[in-house]
């Protein structure tokens, strides 16, 4: 195998030469020889692409292609036991023709018909760390004697690239170099001729046509046999080199490479500068910034979907992406986004990791699913909590569901933090919708989206549709626990925003805090969000969130802001002396910092669900003694209720909140004092910690015989 070294002097292509043991004949029958080869000295000085020493070093078993005096292919093998010499067998089996032919590196389909040498230069070149790839870089040589050996001419230029990145990390799987000439060809068949003036010869591209297919306007370097599947970019100071080898011509629109990393990020820089690459010369490339966004894309079918049928168990495209998505993720970078372009349908089958190619597989074991509860998971959550202090495992990178489905999900788990996302810090999840799946959690902390959610985090536009969510406690269909710690003070607040919950759904818990969208908020904002599902616990269970409060020590609140239940919803409690709520099935502030100022939010908040439990309430299930939460402008379908909460504590403050047996008693009047209050709350809500309270940005309006509705108010900005 060929190695190219670069050296600090600027001198000319050489290699040591010994003398030819045997002269080539063409004679009628094989016979045994070696060859001296050499490389041509050309002067670097009347170009401006100044380079470093080049030193061409062959190596055991490299295979030079000659035509000895005939068209009949010859194999010569480089051997440093036979004094550095190409040794093989001469064939005289083809036509005679003038001279001696040769063309580095061998291969089957090189031809030679006597005035020109043909083959191919590959699309795809390897790359060498300071160095050209071995199967491009393409050497010719012609002569008339071979008694002093025969001189190789280097047939391409090539492009030096520099690459940087200013992020921590960018491994780069391959780099693609495309013209921007349309037609201009790059890769393919080409052909050497003789009758070009012998210091002109040249890599000449065939034109593409029907005995020229191969033929394309691009060329790629794989990096992804180097050690951890690419290389890895170094700063702005210590750009990292890669060489592409192309044919010598002018790129008269220049040309664009499109950077790949081993995640599937990819960016693209364009050159658009004319330039003429000349043979036997290397271009240097102005040093490039390559930073990608930290977002991989989902490939779909022509359908729009990425789906893996028991048909397909063992094909890895194209749900082998999500997959290998959620194991880079898990195992090589926790901050690795993810951006849907179409629905991902998930195997019928379980997955197990798969360390060696960095992906999880596909296995042969169905999932089958029996109340509510899947046999096996075809999918392993997204991050975890190592401690309530070290979130270094989170999941901390964005996922934009661009409005696409995520199908038949299914996970069996026994841990804290469980959902398509374990743990959740530092992100965007947005605009997906999880439909038809199952997860199930012996332990705490279980939603559809996160298990556990903690601060700097939003979660937005999700849907809920058809799916079953179980666990120990501490569950919600979007959210089983979100948590806002503010240990430091510049914590942002996590938000639940503009979800919803399907009344095909179901929320089940074992024991307590089961929420219709969330199981446990503390300290956190829920806003705009609807559930329709049933939802069932032993203790403290409610239709939009199955336990809300401040958090201690900071005077932090709790908010629900816009959300609710429909009539479609059942929330039950199961406990002898359980406590069930349409909104909450618990609230309160933290006992240990009463005087903390924070409080427990419920603004324009509503509730046609029937709620079921020994201690009932129209919003709130269960006020703690002493602890404040403020409701302020909401409204409840009374049902069998009495109270507004199953304790009818006092520390409950109405405000302009009401339970009605009917729509028809809600009033234009009546809307025109809601919308007052929530006017009145935004002026004077404030937050103990100092950091930027929860406005409401929705008005109810009036529907003469119906319920209100909310609408967005603009005068109010959104969080």
């Amino acid at each position: 195998m060929k190695k190219i070294y670069i050296y600090i002097l600027l001198a000319l292509l050489t290699i040591g030469c010994t003398k030819q043991d045997d002269v080539i004949t063409n004679d009628n029958r094989l016979v045994s020889k070696s060859l001296n080869v050499y490389t041509e000295e050309i002067s670097q000085s009347d170009t401006k692409a100044y380079i470093d020493n080049l030193k061409v070093v062959f190596e055991d078993d490299d295979k030079l292609a000659v035509f000895d005096k005939n068209t009949a292919i010859s194999e010569y093998i480089y051997s440093t036991e036979n004094d550095n010499k190409f040794g093989g067998e001469s064939k005289n089996t083809g036509t005679s023709i003038d001279g001696v032919f040769a063309l580095y590196p061998y291969s089957t389909s090189v031809t030679c018909d006597g005035t020109k040498i043909e083959a191919s230069l590959p699309a795809t070149q390897e790359y060498e760390a300071n160095s050209f790839s071995n199967n491009s870089h393409i050497m010719f040589g012609v002569t008339d004697d071979v008694t002093d050996g025969i001189t190789l001419k280097n047939m391409c230029g090539y492009i030096r690239l520099q690459l940087y990145t200013n992020e921590e990390k960018v491994i780069v799987k391959e780099i693609k170099l495309s013209t921007l000439k349309d037609g201009q060809l790059i890769s393919g068949d080409f052909y050497i001729s003789q009758e070009d003036n012998e210091a002109e010869y040249s890599l000449k591209m065939h034109e593409a046509g029907q005995d020229h297919s191969a033929q394309s306007g691009s060329v790629t370097l794989n990096c992804s046999a180097q050690d951890g599947g690419g290389v890895a970019l170094g700063g702005p100071n210590n750009p990292t080199i890669f060489y592409i080898a192309l044919p010598a011509q002018t790129y008269s629109n220049g040309f664009k490479i499109t950077v790949t990393d081993i995640y599937g990020r990819e960016i693209t820089k364009s050159a658009s500068t004319e330039f003429t690459l000349a043979r036997s010369h290397i271009k240097p490339m102005a040093a490039l910034g390559i930073n990608m966004n930290s977002v991989i894309t989902i490939e779909t079918d022509a359908n729009g979907n990425a789906y893996a049928t028991a048909e397909s168990a063992n094909n890895i495209f194209p749900i082998e992406k999500f997959l290998k998505w959620g194991y880079l993720v898990n195992h090589c970078n926790n901050e690795l986004g993810l951006k849907l372009t179409g629905n991902v349908i998930m195997p019928e089958y379980e997955i197990e990791p798969d360390h060696e190619n960095k992906t999880y597989k596909i296995t042969d074991t169905p999932i089958t699913v029996t109340d509510g509860i899947p046999s096996g998971s075809n999918w392993v959550p997204l991050g975890e909590q190592i401690s309530s202090t070290d979130l270094s495992k989170a999941f901390k990178g964005n996922i934009d569901g661009q409005n696409h489905t995520i199908r038949n999900l299914c996970i069996n788990a026994n841990t804290t933090g469980v959902g398509l996302i374990g743990c959740f810090c530092d992100g965007v999840v947005n605009d997906i919708t999880l439909s038809n799946s199952y997860i199930y959690n012996s332990n705490l902390a279980t939603g559809g989206i996160v298990g556990y959610c903690r601060y700097n985090s939003i979660i937005n536009n999700i849907s809920i549709i058809n799916c079953v969510i179980s666990s120990k406690s501490h569950i919600g269909a979007v959210v089983g626990y979100i948590y806002r710690r503010t240990k430091t003070g510049d914590e942002i607040m996590p938000y639940i925003i503009d979800c919803n919950v399907d009344n095909t759904s179901i929320v089940k818990g074992i024991q307590n805090h089961v929420g219709g969208i969330c199981g446990y908020n503390y300290g956190a904002a829920i806003i705009h969000c609807t559930n329709s599902a049933d939802v069932t616990g032993s203790d403290e269970v409610g239709g939009v969130v199955g336990y809300t409060r401040s958090y201690f020590g900071n005077g932090v609140s709790g908010y629900l802001i816009a959300s609710g239940t429909t009539s479609d919803a059942t929330i039950t409690a199961t406990s002898d002396t359980g406590y069930a709520g349409g909104i909450a099935g618990g609230s309160m502030l933290d006992p240990t910092h009463y005087n903390a100022g924070s409080d427990s939010y419920f603004v324009a908040c509503f509730s046609n669900s029937n709620v079921i439990a020994p201690k009932a309430g129209t919003i709130i299930g269960r006020s703690y003694t002493g602890m404040e939460s403020s409701i302020i402008a909401s409204w409840v379908q009374k049902y069998e209720m009495t109270y507004y909460n199953g304790e009818h504590h006092d520390e409950v403050r109405l405000i302009e909140s009401n339970h009605y047996t009917s729509a028809n008693e809600i009033t234009n009047d009546i809307i025109t004092k809601m919308n007052d209050a929530i006017d009145k709350y935004n002026n004077d809500v404030q937050d103990a910690s100092n950091s930027s309270p929860i406005k409401c940005h929705y008005k109810w309006q009036y529907n003469a015989g119906g319920w209100p509705t909310l609408v967005e108010s603009p005068a109010v900005s959104n969080p």
